[in-house]
């Protein structure tokens, strides 16, 4: 057996020298054995929380030590309830592609030059999308086929081995988003459904990066971290609304920046009109394209514009430097849809005053 999965990985090895493609392509897997792939069971299996709509990346973990030259992966997933969104294997060297069919995900990558996995380290990321329809409370599993199989770099079978898949929960509570961090980029760059009280978890690919908080709203707690092999993850917690810039200090000229929206949710609340002591004067409101706001500020300092929709979603952020007494701005609703819409107004000290402003 280990003599025909040599002859396969040999001749996928030639087709990729002779034409420069892919020949280990998702849907052609051709290893004849009849698998080597267990799931593990010794240890609690990992709970990926996500809701509706959300991105997420689900590890396929090594149960042990070893090092490889190809991948080749046919799992079961709940198609009625996830879409693949892509794959990205722990190497940015080799051949990478996958299919899916009827609830079917297949794998494949090789290479020429090996990598090492280290026992509990993930080999693959899965990202998947849930679906909007999807309810809370609902559990997903990954499930492999026996025809998966692994090859060392002398395209040599690799028998024995257990996979470490995760548990995947849909549910309304707060979740962890996960920024995949790699040369010269993190994946996906930009989240747009991040609710206060969530976790941003930058996870490390390749290379040596870090994670340093830019522009970010007024009272969060500003970061700066390294990702690198030696220091793989880095978790924050988004408590203010408002949008969030980060970059990779030495690569961000190469474009290496990322950003992230939160919203309040309605674990926190839609905003209230207010009766503050600040008064806030929009005109011409109804809004047609742009408006003036007036007010007069108790203390000065750097403030924030932001605009809700009535469900409480994050519409618009605007940083606003704010001066002691009478302030006016200038405000552009042009790209909104029209409707109606909740004003904040935001210092240091907090919510200074909220008002319904009308988009027509």
């Amino acid at each position: 057996m280990k003599k025909t999965t040599q002859i396969v990985l040999s001749l996928m090895m030639i087709g990729v020298l002779v034409t420069g493609q892919n020949a280990f392509a998702a849907g052609k897997i051709t290893n004849e054995s009849s698998g080597s792939f267990t799931i593990q069971n010794n240890s609690p299996q990992e709970v990926i929380n996500a809701r509706a709509g959300q991105d997420i990346f689900i590890p396929v973990r090594l149960g042990q030590s070893i090092e490889i030259g190809a991948i080749s992966l046919v799992l079961q997933y709940p198609e009625a309830d996830l879409d693949i969104v892509g794959v990205e294997v722990a190497s940015q060297n080799g051949f990478t592609e996958f299919n899916t069919i009827k609830g079917e995900l297949r794998i494949s990558w090789f290479s020429l030059e090996k990598i090492n996995i280290e026992a509990g380290n993930a080999m693959v990321w899965i990202r998947a999308r849930l679906k909007n329809n999807i309810k809370a409370g609902k559990t997903m599993v990954f499930i492999p086929d026996p025809s998966c199989s692994l090859a060392d770099a002398s395209a040599m079978q690799i028998n024995d081995l257990s996979v470490i898949l995760p548990i995947v929960k849909s549910t309304e509570a707060a979740v962890k988003h996960t920024v995949m961090v790699s040369n010269y980029s993190f994946t996906p760059a930009d989240i747009s459904d991040v609710i206060v009280g969530d976790t941003i978890e930058w996870v490390w690919s390749s290379g040596t990066h870090t994670t340093t908080s830019g522009t970010i709203p007024v009272l969060a707690a500003p970061w700066n971290h390294i990702i690198s092999s030696g220091n793989a993850k880095y978790d924050y917690k988004v408590t203010k609304q408002g949008v969030y810039n980060y970059v990779c200090t030495p690569h961000a000229a190469m474009g290496m920046t990322g950003s992230f929206t939160a919203s309040p949710g309605s674990g926190v609340g839609i905003p209230v009109i207010s009766q503050d002591a600040v008064q806030l004067e929009i005109v011409p409101n109804p809004v047609i394209n742009n408006c003036q706001l007036n007010f007069n500020a108790p203390n000065s300092g750097q403030g924030e514009i932001v605009l809700y929709d009535l469900l409480g979603k994050l519409v618009m952020h605007h940083e606003l430097p704010i001066v002691l007494g009478e302030n006016t701005y200038t405000l552009s609703v042009a790209s909104l849809q029209s409707g109606e819409y909740l004003l904040q107004i935001v210092d240091a000290s907090g919510t200074l005053v909220t008002k319904k402003l009308i988009h027509r």
